[in-house]
């Protein structure tokens, strides 16, 4: 990142482990400049962060007292940046498409009129809120007759109906069919639990979140 950092790292391994020392035979001066030369090549892609945390890890774990070698070094600029990373919090990133946000507007547009309606407790103490739910997510406003609410009552009748007559026979339908249908209705049921939590209780409304 940047050649400061490195140095003010390499500085900081220095006073604490000594100075990187030559192989017998090699001039100090030499070996020092090809050394600091290679740190900077090796080091320079972590941050000052990043690297204050590895001299905080070789202090903690190096065995010897004296200066790592290049490979222990790396090995713990990575491990530094793994720990960093973990920590920082992380960004929630949109990943709705237009639609879905369009979508999710519609459903608290109808939670919310639902909440300030006595039709809406009404419904949910009879058993119709998630066919008056669905009618106000599609329309942006409550039933306005009486035939539109008698629909979505008869509607809710149906269901019940309909996943009954599958649980008893009564309706002949194929053995898998049977089963995907009164799975799809009991999910419907559930879906008005949600609906009844979130018109009277107050909860979020997060069916299929």
């Amino acid at each position: 990142m940047s050649r400061k950092d490195v140095i003010k790292f390499v500085d900081q391994l220095s006073d604490y482990f000594g100075p990187p020392k030559p192989a017998a035979g090699q001039d100090d001066g030499t070996y020092l400049s090809t050394w600091m030369r290679y740190a900077i090549e090796d080091f320079g892609f972590y941050n000052a962060e990043e690297l204050e945390r590895a001299f905080k890890i070789l202090r903690a774990k190096s065995k010897y007292k004296s200066m790592p070698s290049n490979a222990e070094i790396l090995d713990a600029a990575r491990q530094a940046a793994k720990e960093l990373q973990i920590e920082r919090p992380q960004l929630k990133v949109e990943t709705k498409t237009p639609a879905e946000r369009n979508a999710k507007a519609r459903e608290d547009i109808a939670i919310m009129l639902m909440r300030n309606s006595p039709m809406g407790k009404t419904s949910c103490a009879e058993g119709w809120c998630g066919e008056l739910f669905a009618f106000c997510r599609d329309n942006g406003h409550l039933p306005r007759t009486n035939a539109e609410i008698q629909l979505l009552v008869d509607g809710a009748q149906g269901t019940v109906d309909r996943i009954e007559g599958l649980q008893t026979g009564r309706i002949d339908v194929p053995v898998k069919m049977r089963e995907k249908l009164v799975s799809l209705g009991h999910s419907m049921l559930a879906r008005r639990e949600a609906i009844h939590d979130a018109v009277v209780n107050g909860k979020p409304y997060r069916w299929g979140a």
